[in-house]
């Protein structure tokens, strides 16, 4: 028997916590915990997802989201859609809220210039896998960040599709590497790229 258990993030998680039976429904900003548990087997260590209802337009200023304040390893995942191609957005992970810098942002991925997804390895944009982007398509982000070891993944899929490798151990950006928790996402474009 196999059966992920999932609980909102404030309680404990144990294998009598309420059993996931259907797709859980959220309307405004959540932390979701789970875990699974196979009879036989101890249950396995506790899965956090942070899910944003809503949506942020990227513009020549800062917009910033803040979420519950993490200090072990979660998922942050997000749609974006491209306004344009060889465009320069950024979209990244900070511990400051309202992100107002490329320095504050601890992970980051960009739509670039050159037409590829890249995402922040330590001092230089990188990809695993180049990812080509087009104006109009949704491309899913799903970021898994590793505060204490100051590293995360990425995939990306587009349109629904099977995910890809963007970023695997990539290194938090230099200026961040004290951050021990992280608390908002910030998003840009810009003309001329500063990162």
């Amino acid at each position: 028997e196999f059966r992920r258990v999932l609980f909102r993030s404030q309680h404990e998680l144990t294998t009598s916590s309420p059993v996931y039976a259907a797709p859980v429904q959220i309307s405004k900003a959540t932390t979701l915990k789970a875990i699974a548990v196979k009879t036989g087997l101890s249950p396995s260590i506790a899965t956090v997802g942070i899910y944003a209802v809503g949506s942020i337009t990227s513009g020549l200023d800062w917009s910033s989201v803040a979420f519950e304040s993490r200090s072990v390893t979660f998922t942050y995942g997000y749609d974006a859609v491209p306004s344009g191609n060889n465009i320069d957005t950024v979209l990244g992970l900070s511990g400051s809220y309202p992100v107002t810098d490329f320095p504050q942002l601890a992970c980051a991925v960009r739509f670039g210039t050159s037409g590829k997804i890249e995402a922040r390895n330590g001092a230089a944009y990188a990809a695993v896998t180049a990812i080509p982007y087009s104006a109009g398509n949704t491309y899913t982000f799903r970021l898994i960040v590793n505060p204490a070891a100051k590293k995360y993944n990425v995939t990306v899929s587009t349109n629904g599709g099977p995910a890809v490798t963007l970023a695997k151990d990539y290194a938090f950006r230099a200026e961040q590497s004290s951050l021990s928790q992280l608390s908002c996402m910030g998003l840009i474009s810009v003309v001329v790229s500063s990162c």
